[in-house]
């Protein structure tokens, strides 16, 4: 399936020969000549990219780049203007856009920024669909167990899940004690950071302090 991209430009030559350029790299377009339409298109579809004027008719470019970054969080905006200052590039990249381009631009030069904002949008639908794959995959309902003893395991993760605190899990050998862990992990509120594993019993006892909580703070410690 091939990406779509919306360009907003009131120029008509450039909005031209820039959708032509794209389509001729296999993209999907939708050129339009004004801000409004643009937020009308916003509503109604979804886009890979959007690649927007910053002075136009109707709705300014910064208001298509609120809208978009508003109904299509991920859809990374490159803006155009050819009153470029580094003041207005400094906030348009502040308020979100992926790159800040001066007209006129050599259209080569443009596909190559197109090219890297929609790397960057590839990678963070892959990220996003990868999480939802963990989160399912850890879900309680997906560990196997109908017994009481499962379902009062299950009442258990649910709540410490909600919680900060240090939890202890206890069993031996293949009884799933690190698919307990990475379940509260994962139904928790740190899902979106990374979960460290660490055999400890593969390391030397003289090094497990350094490589936990690092050598810097075991000299401190010795220190003080």
């Amino acid at each position: 399936m091939s990406k779509s991209i919306l360009i907003v430009e009131d120029e008509k030559i450039l909005r031209i020969s820039l959708a032509d350029a794209l389509k001729g790299e296999g993209y999907s377009v939708l050129a339009v000549a004004d801000g409004d339409a643009a937020l009308a298109a916003l509503e109604q579809g979804e886009f890979s990219l959007v690649i927007t004027d910053i002075r136009l008719p109707g709705a300014g470019g910064a208001e298509v780049l609120r809208k978009s970054l508003s109904e299509l969080p991920i859809t990374p905006v490159i803006m155009m203007t050819a009153y470029a200052t580094i003041k207005d590039a400094v906030e348009a990249m502040r308020c979100g856009a992926f790159d800040y381009i001066t007209k006129p631009f050599d259209l080569d030069e443009m596909l190559v920024t197109v090219h890297k904002a929609l790397e960057i949008q590839i990678l963070t639908e892959e990220n996003i669909r990868l999480k939802k794959e963990l989160h399912r995959y850890y879900g309680a309902p997906n560990i196997i167990g109908e017994s009481k003893a499962m379902q009062a395991v299950f009442a258990i993760l649910d709540k410490v899940s909600r919680t900060d605190s240090t939890v202890l899990i206890l069993g031996e050998s293949g009884t799933g004690k690190e698919l307990i862990a990475s379940t509260i992990h994962y139904q928790g509120a740190r899902k979106d950071k990374p979960i460290i594993r660490v055999n400890c019993a593969a390391l030397p006892a003289e090094l497990i302090e350094s490589k936990l909580f690092g050598s810097f703070c075991k000299e401190k410690a010795l220190a003080l």
